[in-house]
C-alpha cells in the first residue's frame, strides 16, 4: 500500500492521504497499515485532495511510474533503449572492446 501512496516523482516523498478501508478476500479492514500487500482486485477508499487522486491514478496507469515507486528505478521505454540497458548491465564492470582498426 505505501507504493500506491508515493510521488511518482520523488519515491521518498509520500502523497497527502490516508487509507481508510481495504476490503480484500480475507475481508475488510479499517485504517490499514502502510506496509499492507495489496492484490489485483483489492479495493481501497483513500481520503486526500484531488491533486493525490491525480498522482496516484498516474501511478496505477504508468507502469514506468508504478516500477519507480516500487524499485527506485526507471527502465527504458523503447526496445532500443531496453537493449542499450541489457548491454550495459551485460558488460557493467568490465570494457567493452575497441573494434576500430588503427595501423
Amino acid at each position: 500500500m505505501q507504493h500506491l501512496l508515493s510521488d511518482h516523482a520523488k519515491r521518498e516523498k509520500r502523497l497527502v492521504a490516508i487509507a481508510l478501508l481495504w476490503v480484500s478476500r480475507q475481508g475488510a479492514f479499517c485504517l490499514p497499515d502502510l506496509g499492507t500487500s495489496c492484490n489485483v482486485g483489492d479495493h481501497i477508499l483513500f481520503a486526500g485532495d484531488a491533486r493525490t487522486r491525480s498522482q496516484m491514478k498516474w501511478n496505477l496507469q504508468n507502469e514506468v511510474a508504478l516500477t519507480y515507486v516500487m524499485t527506485g528505478r526507471t527502465e527504458p521505454q523503447t526496445t532500443l533503449g531496453r537493449w542499450f540497458t541489457a548491454q550495459y548491465r551485460n558488460h557493467s564492470g568490465t570494457r567493452v572492446a575497441n573494434h576500430s582498426h588503427q595501423e
